[in-house]
């Protein structure tokens, strides 16, 4: 979801390609792409599912920029893009990370697997995620 097309955004940010981001969006494509494929009704309930740190997150990756969310992160990203081009010397990019945006998120921490909570939309930074898989998250959905 990163936009680094940004006329705007300085050098390191236009030129900078962030893999996992990639590997992800490639990923929940794929499983996209098997679903419409499929015959099978239990296959199409899969969805892609996030492992960080703190848990994992069930979610959909947002394809449609057209989408009131995306533009809203959209504007953001342009903001910092603005605000990282006014000041006058960064010497060194820390964090080289992205933002993935997804929808439909249930986050469901390892210290409470019984807890779920629900996200019509948002915005991670791709450092905090350690893996990816799918399958379906509850065998009640």
């Amino acid at each position: 979801m990163e936009t680094n097309q940004d006329p705007v955004a300085p050098d390191y940010i236009k030129n900078s390609v962030d893999l996992k981001e990639s590997n992800i969006i490639a990923f929940a494509a794929t499983i996209n792409a098997a679903k419409d494929n499929s015959e099978s009704t239990n296959f199409k309930k899969n969805r892609l599912i996030l492992i960080t740190n703190f848990g994992h997150i069930t979610c959909d990756i947002v394809i449609d920029d057209d989408t009131y969310a995306a533009t809203f992160f959209a504007q953001a990203t342009k903001t910092r893009n603005l605000y990282l081009t006014e000041q006058p010397n960064i010497p060194l990019v820390t964090n080289n990370s992205t933002l993935l945006l997804v929808e439909n998120a249930d986050v469901v921490s390892f210290s409470n697997l019984s807890a779920k909570t629900h996200f019509d939309s948002l915005a991670l930074f791709t450092d905090q995620i350690v893996g990816y898989t799918f399958g379906i998250a509850s065998p009640n959905e």
